[in-house]
């Protein structure tokens, strides 16, 4: 894929050399100051080398040029999409396809049939689902998540996550419990916890671990992940919170030529640890 970047070199060549690939007559946004529009862009050794018209641009075609004839289509600068989860991403639907939740009565339907063949008192979480994404646009309660009674049942909506009667009860989750820092249990006009807990999933008991993925499932995950997001335009992606083990994931998957897309990885510290202990890692 070649990667169009802001700042191009509108009619000259910056190279000497004959252009690679050449597109024309087509419509080559360049998001310069003036955010032009041009015909034509030619790329040589991997960088734009000219933008502008077809006639001036078709001047850098040599004997081995490839030269494409947009007819009208629409060329983009290279997309960078500045916070993913590119790993959380990937694993999240690796091994079966999730659900699409777009209602709270949506949920409530897959509850019901997870708790047909989830053993009783054992836990079903619905995947993580941001409140937007919903008609009520609101994070369920208890009462949405009480369509089970057998089952303790939490809502994944990231930092935010709710819980049904049952859950809240083998939790220990009482009107009287302390919102913990940074934290809140979230009180019903009765005063009793309705189910939210912002911040505050730590306080639910049990919850079943995160399933595990032998390295060679995570490297290809990420890779097929990053391979989507190019497919989508994107030429960069950020991803916000790596542990050192995961950014060796990308690391491997660089060293043997695997990364499709740039990527810039920030490390996400362990923030509970006393600040020496903090001071140490970094």
């Amino acid at each position: 894929m070649w990667k169009l970047w802001a700042g191009l070199v509108i009619g000259g060549a910056a190279f000497g050399a004959s252009a690679d690939l050449i597109l024309h007559n087509g419509k080559v946004v360049t998001v310069d100051g003036a955010f032009s529009v041009q015909q034509a862009v030619a790329a040589a050794g991997g960088r734009i080398t000219a933008v502008g018209s077809n006639e001036a641009v078709l001047r850098e075609r040599g004997p081995a040029t490839k030269v494409i004839d947009l007819k009208g289509k629409t060329v983009l600068p290279g997309l960078i999409d500045a916070h993913v989860h590119v790993l959380g991403s990937a694993l999240s639907e690796w091994r079966e396809k999730l659900p699409v939740f777009d209602s709270i009565a949506t949920i409530q339907k897959w509850v019901r049939e997870k708790a047909k063949i989830t053993p009783k008192g054992r836990w079903i979480i619905v995947p993580r689902t941001l409140p937007p994404r919903l008609k009520e646009m609101r994070m369920p309660t208890k009462q949405d998540l009480d369509v089970t009674t057998e089952h303790p049942v939490a809502f994944d909506g990231s930092y935010v996550w709710s819980a049904n009667t049952m859950a809240l009860k083998i939790s220990g989750i009482t009107r009287d419990t302390p919102n913990p820092p940074g934290g809140e249990v979230v009180k019903g006009p009765d005063g009793e916890p309705n189910g939210i807990l912002r911040n505050a999933a730590n306080l639910l008991k049990g919850l079943p671990r995160a399933e595990e993925y032998p390295e060679s499932e995570r490297l290809a995950a990420i890779e097929k992940m990053l391979r989507l997001y190019a497919e989508a335009g994107l030429t960069s992606v950020a991803d916000r919170a790596v542990s050192p083990a995961e950014a060796k994931l990308f690391e491997k998957l660089k060293a043997e030529g695997r990364l499709p897309i740039r990527v810039a990885l920030t490390w996400r510290i362990n923030s509970n640890p006393p600040v020496e202990q903090i001071v140490k890692m970094i």
